[in-house]
Protein backbone atom coordinates (compact mmCIF):
# COMPACT_ATOMS: atom_id res chain seq x y z
CA UNK A 1 0.00 0.00 0.00
CA UNK A 2 2.80 2.40 0.87
CA UNK A 3 4.44 1.53 -2.44
CA UNK A 4 1.29 2.54 -4.35
CA UNK A 5 1.07 5.85 -2.46
CA UNK A 6 4.72 6.56 -3.18
CA UNK A 7 4.19 5.81 -6.88
CA UNK A 8 1.16 8.13 -6.97
CA UNK A 9 3.14 10.97 -5.39
CA UNK A 10 5.95 10.43 -7.88
CA UNK A 11 3.48 10.66 -10.77
CA UNK A 12 2.00 13.90 -9.39
CA UNK A 13 5.50 15.35 -8.95
CA UNK A 14 6.44 14.36 -12.51
CA UNK A 15 3.33 16.05 -13.92
CA UNK A 16 4.06 19.22 -11.93
CA UNK A 17 7.66 19.32 -13.06
CA UNK A 18 6.61 18.82 -16.69
CA UNK A 19 4.04 21.61 -16.42
CA UNK A 20 6.57 23.93 -14.81
CA UNK A 21 9.11 23.27 -17.56
CA UNK A 22 6.50 23.98 -20.25
CA UNK A 23 5.35 27.11 -18.42
CA UNK A 24 8.94 28.36 -18.18
CA UNK A 25 9.31 28.31 -21.95
CA UNK A 26 9.48 31.70 -23.61
CA UNK A 27 6.41 33.27 -25.19
CA UNK A 28 5.64 36.40 -27.17
CA UNK A 29 3.15 38.87 -25.77
CA UNK A 30 0.21 39.31 -28.23
CA UNK A 31 -0.30 42.87 -26.96
CA UNK A 32 3.18 44.46 -27.19
CA UNK A 33 5.17 41.61 -28.83
CA UNK A 34 7.82 41.56 -26.09
CA UNK A 35 9.41 38.19 -25.16
CA UNK A 36 8.62 36.90 -21.65
CA UNK A 37 8.85 33.70 -19.61
CA UNK A 38 6.54 34.23 -16.62
CA UNK A 39 2.77 34.32 -16.21
CA UNK A 40 2.61 37.99 -17.17
CA UNK A 41 4.39 40.07 -19.79
CA UNK A 42 7.46 41.74 -18.29
CA UNK A 43 6.88 44.80 -20.50
CA UNK A 44 3.13 45.58 -20.39
CA UNK A 45 1.69 43.17 -17.80
CA UNK A 46 -0.55 41.27 -20.24
CA UNK A 47 -1.50 37.80 -18.96
CA UNK A 48 0.16 34.89 -20.69
CA UNK A 49 -2.18 33.19 -23.23
CA UNK A 50 -3.28 29.76 -22.14
CA UNK A 51 -2.01 28.08 -25.31
CA UNK A 52 1.33 29.90 -25.49
CA UNK A 53 3.23 26.93 -24.07
CA UNK A 54 1.93 24.64 -26.81
CA UNK A 55 4.86 24.81 -29.19
CA UNK A 56 3.21 22.21 -31.45
CA UNK A 57 1.02 25.01 -32.81
CA UNK A 58 4.11 26.76 -34.13
CA UNK A 59 5.84 25.99 -37.36
CA UNK A 60 4.49 25.32 -40.83
CA UNK A 61 1.09 26.77 -41.80
CA UNK A 62 0.92 29.15 -38.84
CA UNK A 63 0.34 32.09 -41.22
CA UNK A 64 -3.07 32.19 -42.88
CA UNK A 65 -6.04 34.23 -44.09
CA UNK A 66 -4.21 37.03 -45.93
CA UNK A 67 -6.73 39.69 -46.94
CA UNK A 68 -6.50 43.06 -48.66
CA UNK A 69 -8.64 46.15 -48.14
CA UNK A 70 -8.60 49.30 -50.28
CA UNK A 71 -8.54 52.45 -48.14
CA UNK A 72 -10.40 55.66 -49.02
CA UNK A 73 -7.14 57.23 -50.24
CA UNK A 74 -6.29 54.26 -52.47
CA UNK A 75 -3.64 52.72 -50.19
CA UNK A 76 -3.92 48.99 -49.51
CA UNK A 77 -4.22 47.53 -46.02
CA UNK A 78 -3.04 43.91 -45.80
CA UNK A 79 -3.92 41.76 -42.77
CA UNK A 80 -3.07 38.19 -41.83
CA UNK A 81 -3.50 35.67 -39.02
CA UNK A 82 -0.64 33.96 -37.17
CA UNK A 83 -1.51 31.06 -34.86
CA UNK A 84 2.12 30.93 -33.67
CA UNK A 85 2.16 34.62 -32.71
CA UNK A 86 5.74 34.90 -33.99
CA UNK A 87 6.59 38.50 -34.91
CA UNK A 88 8.40 40.42 -36.27
CA UNK A 89 7.10 39.95 -39.80
CA UNK A 90 8.79 40.79 -43.07
CA UNK A 91 6.61 41.79 -45.99
CA UNK A 92 7.78 41.87 -49.60
CA UNK A 93 6.00 42.38 -52.91
CA UNK A 94 7.07 41.79 -56.48
CA UNK A 95 5.58 41.47 -59.98
CA UNK A 96 6.27 39.03 -62.79
CA UNK A 97 7.02 41.94 -65.15
CA UNK A 98 10.20 43.06 -63.41
CA UNK A 99 13.29 41.15 -64.41
CA UNK A 100 14.64 40.84 -60.88
CA UNK A 101 13.19 40.67 -57.41
CA UNK A 102 12.32 44.25 -56.59
CA UNK A 103 10.52 44.63 -53.32
CA UNK A 104 9.45 47.01 -50.63
CA UNK A 105 10.57 45.63 -47.28
CA UNK A 106 9.84 46.44 -43.68
CA UNK A 107 9.43 44.65 -40.37
CA UNK A 108 6.10 44.70 -38.60
CA UNK A 109 5.19 43.73 -35.06
CA UNK A 110 1.45 43.55 -35.68
CA UNK A 111 -0.45 41.40 -38.16
CA UNK A 112 -1.26 44.23 -40.59
CA UNK A 113 0.62 46.63 -42.84
CA UNK A 114 -0.25 49.59 -45.06
CA UNK A 115 1.04 49.41 -48.64
CA UNK A 116 1.25 52.87 -50.19
CA UNK A 117 3.33 52.40 -53.34
CA UNK A 118 1.37 49.72 -55.18
CA UNK A 119 0.38 50.66 -58.74
CA UNK A 120 -3.32 50.38 -59.66
CA UNK A 121 -4.03 47.66 -62.20
CA UNK A 122 -0.85 45.70 -61.41
CA UNK A 123 -0.87 42.17 -59.97
CA UNK A 124 1.60 41.63 -57.12
CA UNK A 125 2.80 38.56 -55.25
CA UNK A 126 2.73 39.65 -51.61
CA UNK A 127 4.87 37.51 -49.29
CA UNK A 128 4.65 37.63 -45.50
CA UNK A 129 7.41 35.92 -43.51
CA UNK A 130 7.70 35.25 -39.79
CA UNK A 131 10.22 33.31 -37.72
CA UNK A 132 8.02 30.24 -38.13
CA UNK A 133 6.38 30.38 -41.54
CA UNK A 134 5.97 32.15 -44.89
CA UNK A 135 2.89 32.72 -47.04
CA UNK A 136 2.39 34.32 -50.48
CA UNK A 137 -0.83 35.67 -51.95
CA UNK A 138 -1.44 37.29 -55.35
CA UNK A 139 -3.36 40.55 -55.42
CA UNK A 140 -4.43 42.82 -58.28
CA UNK A 141 -4.78 46.45 -57.24
CA UNK A 142 -8.11 47.95 -58.39
CA UNK A 143 -7.88 50.66 -61.06
CA UNK A 144 -10.98 52.88 -60.87
CA UNK A 145 -11.35 55.99 -63.02
CA UNK A 146 -11.61 59.48 -61.51
CA UNK A 147 -15.22 60.65 -61.89
CA UNK A 148 -15.59 63.92 -59.97
CA UNK A 149 -15.23 65.64 -63.32
CA UNK A 150 -14.28 64.40 -66.78
CA UNK A 151 -10.55 64.53 -67.60
CA UNK A 152 -10.13 62.52 -70.80
CA UNK A 153 -6.44 63.13 -71.49
CA UNK A 154 -6.56 66.92 -71.26
CA UNK A 155 -5.57 67.62 -67.64
CA UNK A 156 -2.13 66.00 -67.61
CA UNK A 157 0.42 67.37 -70.08
CA UNK A 158 4.20 67.24 -70.57
CA UNK A 159 6.39 70.16 -71.64
CA UNK A 160 8.53 67.66 -73.59
CA UNK A 161 6.96 64.76 -75.48
CA UNK A 162 9.97 63.45 -77.45
CA UNK A 163 13.31 62.31 -76.02
CA UNK A 164 16.43 60.82 -77.57
CA UNK A 165 18.62 58.35 -75.71
CA UNK A 166 21.72 59.79 -77.39
CA UNK A 167 20.76 63.31 -76.30
CA UNK A 168 20.17 62.11 -72.73
CA UNK A 169 23.61 60.46 -72.69
CA UNK A 170 25.13 63.82 -73.67
CA UNK A 171 22.94 65.74 -71.24
CA UNK A 172 21.72 63.44 -68.42
CA UNK A 173 20.23 66.39 -66.51
CA UNK A 174 17.74 67.11 -69.30
CA UNK A 175 14.44 67.70 -67.56
CA UNK A 176 10.77 68.16 -68.32
CA UNK A 177 7.69 69.34 -66.48
CA UNK A 178 4.51 67.46 -65.76
CA UNK A 179 1.62 69.88 -65.71
CA UNK A 180 -1.51 68.90 -63.78
CA UNK A 181 -4.53 71.10 -64.42
CA UNK A 182 -8.21 71.14 -63.45
CA UNK A 183 -11.32 73.21 -64.12
CA UNK A 184 -12.33 76.10 -61.90
CA UNK A 185 -13.31 74.72 -58.51
CA UNK A 186 -15.52 76.17 -55.80
CA UNK A 187 -13.38 74.60 -53.07
CA UNK A 188 -10.02 72.92 -52.64
CA UNK A 189 -9.94 69.18 -53.20
CA UNK A 190 -7.29 67.18 -51.37
CA UNK A 191 -6.15 63.69 -52.29
CA UNK A 192 -3.33 61.21 -51.95
CA UNK A 193 -1.38 61.33 -55.23
CA UNK A 194 0.76 58.85 -57.20
CA UNK A 195 2.67 59.41 -60.43
CA UNK A 196 3.76 56.26 -62.28
CA UNK A 197 5.38 55.46 -65.63
CA UNK A 198 4.29 52.73 -68.03
CA UNK A 199 7.01 51.68 -70.48
CA UNK A 200 6.90 49.39 -73.55
CA UNK A 201 8.09 46.64 -71.18
CA UNK A 202 5.54 47.32 -68.44
CA UNK A 203 5.36 49.55 -65.38
CA UNK A 204 8.48 50.93 -63.76
CA UNK A 205 8.68 50.37 -60.01
CA UNK A 206 9.50 54.03 -59.37
CA UNK A 207 6.43 55.70 -57.84
CA UNK A 208 6.20 59.33 -56.76
CA UNK A 209 3.81 59.52 -53.81
CA UNK A 210 2.20 62.53 -52.11
CA UNK A 211 0.37 62.23 -48.80
CA UNK A 212 -1.41 65.44 -49.74
CA UNK A 213 -2.02 66.42 -53.35
CA UNK A 214 -4.30 69.47 -53.50
CA UNK A 215 -6.30 70.88 -56.40
CA UNK A 216 -6.67 74.46 -55.24
CA UNK A 217 -9.68 76.58 -56.14
CA UNK A 218 -7.56 79.71 -56.61
CA UNK A 219 -5.34 78.05 -59.22
CA UNK A 220 -6.00 75.88 -62.25
CA UNK A 221 -2.73 73.95 -62.56
CA UNK A 222 0.52 72.91 -60.86
CA UNK A 223 3.92 71.78 -62.16
CA UNK A 224 6.34 69.03 -61.16
CA UNK A 225 9.84 68.93 -62.68
CA UNK A 226 11.76 65.68 -63.30
CA UNK A 227 14.96 64.52 -65.00
CA UNK A 228 14.09 61.95 -67.65
CA UNK A 229 17.30 60.04 -66.95
CA UNK A 230 16.06 59.31 -63.41
CA UNK A 231 13.06 57.40 -64.75
CA UNK A 232 15.08 55.63 -67.46
CA UNK A 233 17.82 54.57 -65.03
CA UNK A 234 15.10 52.86 -63.00
CA UNK A 235 13.75 51.12 -66.11
CA UNK A 236 17.21 49.91 -67.15
CA UNK A 237 18.00 48.55 -63.68
CA UNK A 238 14.80 46.48 -63.73
CA UNK A 239 14.62 45.27 -67.32
CA UNK A 240 18.26 45.29 -68.33
CA UNK A 241 17.79 47.76 -71.18
CA UNK A 242 15.86 50.89 -72.16
CA UNK A 243 13.18 50.24 -74.80
CA UNK A 244 12.33 52.69 -77.55
CA UNK A 245 8.73 53.63 -78.20
CA UNK A 246 5.80 55.13 -76.33
CA UNK A 247 5.85 55.84 -72.59
CA UNK A 248 2.84 56.90 -70.55
CA UNK A 249 2.76 58.89 -67.32
CA UNK A 250 -0.32 58.20 -65.20
CA UNK A 251 -1.52 60.30 -62.28
CA UNK A 252 -3.70 58.73 -59.60
CA UNK A 253 -5.70 60.64 -57.00
CA UNK A 254 -6.94 58.50 -54.10
CA UNK A 255 -6.15 55.45 -56.21
CA UNK A 256 -8.27 56.66 -59.15
CA UNK A 257 -6.78 57.30 -62.59
CA UNK A 258 -7.02 61.08 -62.92
CA UNK A 259 -5.32 61.49 -66.28
CA UNK A 260 -2.39 60.37 -68.45
CA UNK A 261 0.11 61.77 -70.97
CA UNK A 262 2.34 60.14 -73.57
CA UNK A 263 5.90 60.70 -74.70
CA UNK A 264 8.11 59.02 -77.30
CA UNK A 265 11.66 57.78 -76.74
CA UNK A 266 13.89 57.09 -79.73
CA UNK A 267 17.57 56.55 -80.44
Amino acid sequence: MKGKKMLAWLLVLLVCLTANVAWAEGWTCPNCYADSTGNFCSNCGEARPQNSADTSAKGANSLSDVRFTVQDNGDIMVRWDDSAQSPPYELTYTTEDWSYRWYEEDEYGGTNAMLCYLIPGVTYDVTISSAEDEITESYTVPKPIYTEFSTGGKYLTLTETRFSVSDLEDNPTQSFEVRVSWPQLKRNREYTGKLVLKTPYGYASLVYYWDSFTLENRYEYRYMTYAMSEWLDNVESEYGSIPYGEYTFELYLDGQLYDYAHLTLNK
